[in-house]
């Protein structure tokens, strides 16, 4: 039943999708978040809701058929990398990113339903995927995969996307904006169009 304007998504199905514990995306951030989230009680004045995975149907909306059908190979294996050595293949390395892109297409779902005004997902804004190949520790680029949805689901034309982060790095623009639709800043900056939904994200999305 929905009670408030915000949910958050929490689930075993997102702690899954992380590299192992000496790596930097390590298994206990979505844990670490759940811990604080509920120390400080934030569960009553949010909704929580459970992880969504999807169809690779939709991951290829933003990535090649090549590409997914890769990672498929290496989550089974468990070996290798999807890229050039940042991020290291894993068991059930599809099933777990395709939680999380599903996540935040549910989370769309649901705003654009007018259900809830803001969603966050703290094991999500993969962003430096890019349509071929994985890029730091990212494997399908959430933030790609949902621009590409409201595009064909939702027939949004004009989206602005907002990158909140402390550190800088360079984003796959190219890789699903046309130049004419690209509105990149730190914070919301002078460009911000006349447009629907804003996609920010840290390592996690809202």
């Amino acid at each position: 039943m929905i009670q408030h304007s915000c949910c958050v998504y929490l689930g075993n199905e997102l702690a899954a999708y992380g590299f192992g514990n000496d790596h930097p995306f390590g298994p206990m951030r979505h844990h670490v978040f759940e811990q604080e989230f509920y120390r400080q009680s934030l569960q009553e004045k949010v909704d929580i809701l459970p992880p969504q995975t999807i169809g690779q149907k939709v991951l290829e909306l933003f990535h090649t058929h090549a590409y997914v059908e890769q990672v498929k190979q290496q989550s089974i294996l468990g070996t290798g990398y999807p890229d050039q050595g940042d991020t290291p293949a894993f068991t059930g390395m599809y099933e777990a990113a395709s939680f999380v892109a599903g996540t935040v297409c549910a989370a769309v779902d649901r705003i654009m339903r007018n259900e809830y005004q803001r969603a966050f997902i703290p094991i999500a804004g993969l962003h430096h995927a890019r349509r071929n190949i994985a890029a730091g520790f990212c494997v399908f680029n959430d933030c790609g995969i949902a621009i590409e949805y409201l595009r064909q689901q939702y027939k949004i034309q004009r989206i602005a996307y907002t990158r909140c982060s402390s550190f800088s790095i360079p984003l796959p623009s190219n890789s699903y904006l046309h130049p004419a639709e690209q509105y990149f800043n730190d914070a919301v900056g002078p460009k911000r169009p006349k447009s629907l939904p804003i996609i920010c994200f840290p390592d996690g999305i809202s």
